[in-house]
């Protein structure tokens, strides 16, 4: 996809460069022709170089500079993109969220980011795994019921079970976790249902 972007990016400057060309020879070439193609080749690469700022900006709000995982504007716009699917193909998802206290709390990102390289060993390549909080990561499951998501929880529990994170000091740090499953039926798993939910837990009921 990417590549087809920049494909497309290509070609339409091409074209417009050979407009600006022809433009000029039509103008018969002289200081005025030779001006306006100038001008009109400088505004595309100001052009094409503002969307490639725009996407790497894009990029940055997508994923947790501290992590690298998915930020939480984007794992709240996964959500409601897999919440709209799940209800017009009748598959339910799941939300997993592991709550993460770090007795140190400055190494909450390397204790997260280490937390997330396990998990995703465990999640299939389109489950979406985001920080969504300073201590707290989630799990949107596609197509996961309810005991789908308690034995994918059990799995997860497994692979973390023992796992340690040294600190930057060298020392292994002291921390626990513990994971929460919001699921419900295909009928009532709209995307406000979700968050609901997640606000229930950020609230402290559950947690």
């Amino acid at each position: 996809m990417r590549k087809t972007i920049i494909g497309l990016y290509g070609m339409g400057m091409l074209l417009c460069i050979t407009l600006a060309y022809a433009l000029a020879h039509v103008y018969g070439g002289g200081v005025a022709g030779w001006m306006a193609f100038i001008a009109l080749a400088a505004a595309l690469f100001m052009g094409w170089h503002t969307d490639v700022q725009l996407r790497r900006m894009q990029v940055c709000m997508d994923h947790d500079a501290g992590t690298g995982l998915g930020s939480r504007t984007w794992f709240e716009q996964r959500l409601q993109a897999e919440c709209a699917r799940s209800q017009r193909m009748l598959q339910p998802v799941a939300l997993l969220v592991l709550d993460v206290a770090v007795v140190d709390r400055g190494q909450e990102p390397r204790v997260l980011a280490a937390l997330g390289e396990h998990l995703r060993i465990s999640i299939r390549q389109e489950e979406v795994l985001a920080r969504i909080e300073l201590h707290r990561l989630a799990l949107i499951a596609v197509n996961c019921s309810q005991h789908q998501a308690s034995q994918l929880k059990q799995r997860i529990e497994e692979r973390l079970h023992g796992l340690r994170v040294l600190g930057a000091n060298g020392r292994f740090l002291d921390f626990t976790w513990k994971i929460y499953v919001i699921a419900h039926e295909t009928s009532q798993g709209g995307y406000e249902h979700y968050l609901n939910s997640l606000r229930e837990l950020e609230g402290g009921k559950g947690f």
